[in-house]
């Protein structure tokens, strides 16, 4: 069964969608392109069905349905639902359409997944790193040193080490290790943020 896409583009040529939509184009299909202040006409969209645009100042290009959706700043997927609506084209409004995944782009996609995971728990654990430090060069100063005595202060000693461990695991380890563990990794910078936000808490109120 053919899908939204291929019904418009055998239907709708560039050009008719460029007369219908106010783009003057002349008879060869040439015109001034909408999408940059075009002085000098450099848009020419194919007459044929199935053809494509092309600007050859600014290098816009496209089949019909890119056209159109770049025209009214929109997917794909609606520029084709409204050129078949606005030239009347029947297809099932009520059926999603969406390429199916090849086995390639589903572990790509899972790659891209897991690369967004690593970046955001990286960026959490440099973050609560930098924020320890500070607390235990704070602790180590003359003015705070009977801090160093306090569990608190031993606790930050010892959980700063554990961050610095974790983000050089996070470095230097290969994905497929990272991948694994990744959830338990995850779930110790959240705990060790956690109790580390409550010891800032707590001499806050002591002091």
């Amino acid at each position: 069964m053919e899908n939204i896409f291929q019904i418009v583009k055998e239907n709708v040529s560039p050009m008719e969608a460029a007369k219908y939509y106010g783009v003057q184009v002349n008879h060869k299909g040439k015109g001034l392109c909408p999408f940059h202040n075009d002085h000098h006409p450099s848009l020419m969209v194919d007459e044929k069905k199935g053809g494509g645009f092309y600007c050859y100042a600014c290098q816009e290009k496209g089949d019909v349905i890119s056209f159109v959706g770049k025209l009214f700043g929109l997917g794909n997927y609606e520029a084709a639902k409204k050129l078949a609506e606005d030239f009347q084209i029947p297809y099932e409004k009520n059926k999603t359409w969406s390429p199916p995944l090849t086995d390639y782009a589903l572990k790509k996609s899972k790659e891209r997944e897991y690369q967004i995971r690593k970046r955001e728990l990286c960026q959490k654990a440099h973050s609560l790193f930098s924020l320890m430090n500070d607390v235990k060069l704070l602790c180590e100063s003359e003015a705070m040193k009977f801090l160093m005595e306090s569990e608190d202060y031993t606790w930050v000693i010892d959980h700063w080490e554990q961050i610095i461990n974790i983000m050089d695991y996070l470095s230097y380890h290969k994905d497929d290790e990272i991948q694994e563990k990744i959830e338990k990794i995850e779930r110790e910078v959240e705990n060790n943020a956690e109790e580390f936000h409550k010891i800032c808490g707590r001499s806050q109120r002591a002091s």
